[in-house]
């Protein structure tokens, strides 16, 4: 077993925890592979110029308000969050995302992320549409727009996950995965069979 297969099974193993436990899981810019690297072409593309970790040092090992949870364990929705935000155009990062997010009590006690309190936490930069019965066409329409969606997922079944969609090719939405410490595009259907929620982060200029 890999050195990073080892730490992502630690990881994944805290995420088990957490949700047994009823806690929610989830500054570099990232080298874009070309897109032949994908097996189709994009037919919707957002900009893309961030790809933050979790598990990045920097942060890794802050709080997620009054938790007790990490970014590391279970930073993934709000990694997400963070990576839509700096393409849209925020000067953040998780680190400083997570801080914003605690300081006007932007988390449950379990650590799920308060979608109404992004704005507040960017400043009014920020809004979230949190749709009930998740389908392609919101993904699809949030992208067409110049948005981005993140969509909630499980990993091999059982953990709880969130990733960034930041395009769609003839095959697939592309994504970009916050515990995957390579930073490369990946197709969201090789990650999983299915998405159980989907949110689009919006430019609050943009309506």
């Amino acid at each position: 077993m890999t050195l990073r297969r080892i730490f992502l099974f630690a990881v994944l193993s805290l995420s088990t925890v957490a949700i047994i436990f009823g806690v929610s899981t989830c500054t570099t810019k990232p080298t874009v592979p070309p897109a032949a690297d994908l097996p189709s072409p994009f037919v919707i593309q957002v900009a893309d110029d961030y790809h933050f970790l979790q598990i990045d040092p920097a942060w890794a090992g802050a709080e997620m308000g009054r938790s007790g949870g990490t970014l590391a364990e279970y930073g993934c929705t709000l990694t997400s969050v963070a990576m839509a935000a700096a393409n849209l155009g925020v000067d953040t990062d998780p680190g400083a995302l997570n801080a914003a997010l605690s300081a006007v009590d932007g988390y449950t006690e379990r650590g799920w992320l308060k979608w109404a309190a992004i704005e507040q936490a960017t400043g009014g930069a920020l809004s979230v549409t949190v749709y009930g019965e998740p389908s392609d066409q919101q993904i699809d329409e949030c992208l067409q727009d110049g948005d981005y969606p993140i969509v909630k997922f499980f990993l091999d079944d059982r953990v709880q996950h969130w990733a960034l969609v930041i395009g769609k090719t003839e095959q697939d939405w592309v994504v970009r995965d916050p515990l995957d410490d390579t930073r490369t595009l990946q197709l969201l259907g090789d990650l999983t069979s299915g998405y159980e929620s989907v949110r689009c982060i919006r430019s609050a200029e943009g309506g």
